[in-house]
């Protein structure tokens, strides 16, 4: 069973996205689909684009703990 702040990604996946996982500064799972899920509604709460809006609160966390 995964914690709720489990991180999201395997050590590989961290590396190809460039985050810093030495001292633990990343996004957490809890934090990306908070995130996404803004997105969501700021689109409207249009279904159908839930991996882009995933990919994006990724990408605009990890600039954030960066």
């Amino acid at each position: 069973m995964h914690s709720p702040n489990a991180r999201t990604e395997s050590p590989l996946v961290e590396h190809l996205l460039g985050w810093n996982t030495a001292d633990g500064e990343r996004p957490t799972r809890d934090e990306i689909a908070r995130r996404a899920f803004q997105i969501f509604l700021a689109r409207g709460g249009q279904p159908g684009h839930d991996v882009e809006d995933w990919l994006a609160a990724e990408v605009e966390l990890r600039h954030h703990y960066t």
